[in-house]
């Protein structure tokens, strides 16, 4: 259903015989200014009269005088805004356009289409003063899509919003201290849109986002915060725009603080002090790379991190606590599977993947089910095939002839015409931008195929699997695969043991890879085996997931805060296929004895899990992550004055009595008695960087068991009150306990190896407390379901 809203735009002369327009501080505090309100008001008045006029006009004199025309006189004076729906225009204004409104509240469906029924006039006659007299102005009508949202929906809504905490089971006043927590989102894609709206939701009100990425096409179908518009912008600033729409003036809620960081979140810039503004990290990342660095960033941090992902229909959620449970490095990443992100398939591909996705994609709409989405990224295959059946007129007699023509028609249309709307459409390209194929490419090739299937001699050409293919044998490929699957009479999902299937992607893909200068090319068998790796991605999943991540970041809050009220933070699994747990069933007096006097046996029923929890296991002593803990002190000193000899005697042997210290600068030895005193007349400065960045130094020596970690801050000027030595240590007293609880700490000798981490059976029913662990509470690694896949490469 559409609404239209009127639009008028005035003249400069027209509310001022002076011509000049109303002031905008007028009109905006039109409330305060006795003058500004009655120009608006009387402009107001002007243009309900008038078109009422109009209206009376359209409708043959009919009596217009009771319905109602609600007006908006915009900043400036520059126009105004009308309908004849109550509470429509102001929502309308508010909202992005070409995005739908929903009904305000109280209006029913019928009541709206009531309002609706009025013709569009094309024109009004204003009259607003004797010196300026009557002027005819067009009127320009927008036509605003209603959503279908019911009142109560909407209210139900509102209130999630407006309400901080709404339907949490913990204590109110604890929400609002934790609510006001400052949360740190590391990604703004398929599961971090999801993620933004649930905190917002919930009541988080201090979140800053992280994404280097651009919106794309592609990912319009998951990814709600984004519209066509956005294509090209930052996810980070989009999406934080997208959610602060959500808070027009009008509304009595109070907007959230979103700042958007269109940024690589690995950047030296966004170190320990950068993550240690946070109370809470969470993930939506889609690399192994990236996450590994916030990992040890909040590890040195001390800020505990939520990790996430989604692979298909399977998920996990990854609650860490440093100290406390295993981080993410804990376990070391199988190199049998790759987790790849595939984000630009349609519009810049830059990898063998994205080009295998696309030819995919391409089948399933051709060949395969053919259920995709209205408005998704092929619709034009469909209207181009359906064109050019209705031009040849298909006959069986020659039906290969034709599925030959298809083929070229197909072809034409994907490598060469859409390559270049796509140039015509896209000025700047981070990379070579692509170069369409010629179009006597496929043409030759259809050609060719066509000539030796007439001949009753000939014998149709075909490639060799294991090697790489020129041009034209990769034209020919895509020709021949054509129409080998349109003459099978049926839609055959993609299956990598399908040849004709595998060949209509392979060609496809070599054939864009060719366009977009990706390479090397790819043999037919190396496409095989990509294709049977991919797993597109659901949006069910990621807000699945998402709505976990909060869950966890809440419980997470609470722990590292010191609370004991909650329950503890839970790993949590999202499964394709429910994993059964088994639970026994309460005693039944009635059943304890059998017919023969003996007793019942034990009753056990089987429940099913789509979504399931565990506790977290303990940190894993092999882990270097979480082995990273070291004594920490923070030394300030003038780095142009201060030489190596000067820091080791002063700070090293005077404050923190080592003798025979050792010096790391990440895995490189700055210094080391007897064999690196050549740099005792350096000073500190010349190992930091440009803008004087603190210098991160890990010292080993004999006297101490552990390494200790001592931060140098360069100082120009220092206080009057430093010491004579020239420099500040600080945080030395908390440093000499946290070594001597280091050294108190027993060792623990579990093997994490040998812990059995198949799908076992787990209890139904785990201890609050989820830190004893059982053989069988063990969490269930996610299982792609294709058990002969050597790699997966996730669709984000």
């Amino acid at each position: 259903m559409h609404v239209n809203v009127g639009h008028i735009v005035f003249p400069v002369p027209i509310l001022s015989p002076e011509a000049q327009t109303v002031s905008v501080k007028r009109v905006k505090r039109e409330g305060a200014q006795g003058v500004a309100a009655d120009d608006v008001r009387f402009v107001r008045e002007s243009v309900v009269a008038a078109v009422r006029v109009a209206l009376r006009e359209a409708v043959d004199g009919t009596w217009v005088d009771d319905v109602f025309i609600d007006v908006h006189v915009h900043e400036g004076g520059k126009g105004v805004s009308f309908s004849f729906v109550k509470g429509f225009l102001s929502l309308s204004l508010s909202t992005p356009a070409g995005t739908e409104v929903c009904i305000p509240a109280g209006l029913t469906f019928d009541e709206i289409q009531n309002a609706t029924g009025f013709p569009s006039f094309t024109q009004v006659r204003l009259h607003f003063s004797d010196e300026v007299g009557g002027m005819e102005l067009p009127v320009y009508w927008e036509k605003r899509v209603v959503c279908a949202a019911t009142p109560t929906a909407l209210v139900a809504v509102e209130g999630r919003i407006k309400t901080p905490g709404t339907n949490i089971q913990y204590a109110a006043d604890k929400d609002i201290v934790l609510l006001d927590s400052r949360v740190l989102v590391v990604g703004a894609g398929g599961i971090g849109c999801e993620l933004l709206k649930v905190l917002v939701l919930y009541g988080f009100s201090d979140i800053d986002v992280f994404d280097l990425d651009t919106v794309d096409a592609t990912n319009l179908n998951r990814q709600f915060l984004f519209n066509r518009d956005d294509v090209g912008q930052s996810k980070s600033a989009t999406a934080r725009q997208a959610i602060m729409n959500w808070f027009i003036p009008a509304n009595p809620r109070r907007p959230p603080n979103i700042r958007a960081h269109h940024a690589n979140i690995k950047d030296e810039a966004y170190g320990k002090a950068f993550f240690a503004q946070f109370a809470v990290v969470l993930n939506a990342l889609d690399n192994v790379s990236a996450r590994q660095c916030v990992n040890r960033m909040c590890k040195q941090a001390g800020v505990p991190l939520v990790e996430s992902g989604t692979m298909g229909y399977n998920g996990q959620v990854q609650p860490i606590v440093y100290g406390r449970y295993e981080c993410y490095d804990c376990h070391p990443k199988a190199s049998g599977k790759q987790t790849l992100a595939v984000c630009t398939v349609h519009a810049r591909p830059t990898t063998m993947v994205h080009c295998v996705h696309y030819a995919k994609e391409l089948y399933e709409r051709l060949f395969g089910d053919g259920q995709q989405d209205a408005g998704d990224e092929l619709t034009f295959v469909d209207d181009l095939l359906n064109q050019e059946k209705e031009r040849q007129g298909i006959n069986t007699e020659n039906g290969k002839l034709n599925l030959h023509n298809l083929a070229v028609s197909l072809g034409c249309c994907l490598f060469v015409s859409k390559i270049e709307e796509l140039l015509s459409i896209k000025s700047a390209w981070p990379t070579q931008p692509p170069s369409p194929l010629e179009p006597t490419a496929i043409h030759g090739a259809a050609e060719q195929l066509k000539a030796a299937c007439d001949n009753p001699q000939g014998v149709v050409p075909r490639v060799t699997r294991d090697c790489l293919m020129s041009l034209n044998e990769t034209a020919l490929l895509f020709v021949d695969a054509f129409v080998r699957c349109a003459s099978r009479g049926q839609r055959v999902a993609f299956r990598k043991e399908d040849d004709d299937a595998v060949d209509f992607v392979a060609g496809v893909s070599n054939l864009r890879a060719l366009i977009f200068h990706i390479s090397p090319q790819q043999s037919v068998e190396e496409i095989r085996s990509i294709a049977g790796a991919i797993v597109p991605a659901i949006a069910t999943t990621n807000a699945v997931i998402a709505a976990g991540v909060v869950q966890q970041a809440v419980r997470v809050l609470f722990v590292s805060r010191g609370g004991n009220q909650p329950p503890e933070p839970k790993m949590i699994y999202v499964r394709k296929v429910p994993q059964v747990r088994r639970r026994r069933l309460s005693a039944n007096p009635s059943a304890v004895l059998g017919g023969n006097g003996k007793l019942g046996l034990v009753r056990w029923v089987s429940d099913m899990y789509l979504v399931h929890s565990a506790p977290p296991n303990p940190a894993s002593d092999k882990c270097l992550v979480c082995r990273d803990r070291h004594p920490t002190v923070d030394v300030y000193l003038n780095a142009k004055q201060v030489t190596f000899e000067l820091f080791v005697h002063r700070v090293l042997q005077q404050h923190l009595n080592m003798h025979e210290p050792t010096i790391f600068h990440g895995a490189s030895i700055l210094y080391e008695k007897g064999d690196y005193e050549a740099l005792n007349s350096t000073p500190l400065l010349s190992q930091m960087k440009d803008d004087h960045r603190p210098l991160d130094l890990l010292v080993d020596d004999l006297d101490h068991d552990v390494e200790w970690r001592v931060v140098v801050h360069h100082c120009e000027e220092l206080k009057e009150q430093v010491p004579q030595s020239g420099v500040v240590v600080e945080g030395l007293e908390e440093a000499l306990k946290f070594e001597s609880s280091l050294l108190a700490m027993p060792i623990s000798t579990a093997d994490p190896a040998a812990i059995d981490a198949g799908d076992a059976v787990g209890e139904a029913n785990v201890p609050a407390g989820g830190c004893t662990l059982s053989k069988a509470a063990v969490p269930v690694l996610i299982d792609s379901g294709d058990e002969d896949s050597d790699e997966v490469v996730e669709i984000d």
